[in-house]
């Protein structure tokens, strides 16, 4: 039983650091995974909204060289 009071005290202590262990996870995956593409040499992914900035300049490239 004494583990189980023990276990009692605790787990609230580990609720409430739940969110940094896990925000510091993430951080340490991402930046492996950062680190291991930089090593094969491939260029980092880009979000979904540099790919939508990124076609919309060059169709606004495309209408202005159109116009001229």
């Amino acid at each position: 039983m004494t583990v189980f009071a023990c276990f009692g005290h605790w787990y609230v202590s580990f609720i409430y650091a739940a969110p940094a262990v896990l925000l510091a996870g993430g951080l340490g995956i991402s930046t492996m995974r950062e680190k291991k593409r930089k090593a094969a040499g491939r260029p980092a992914r880009r979000g979904r909204m540099a790919a939508r900035i990124e076609s919309r300049a060059a169709a606004a490239e495309r209408r202005d060289a159109a116009r001229a």
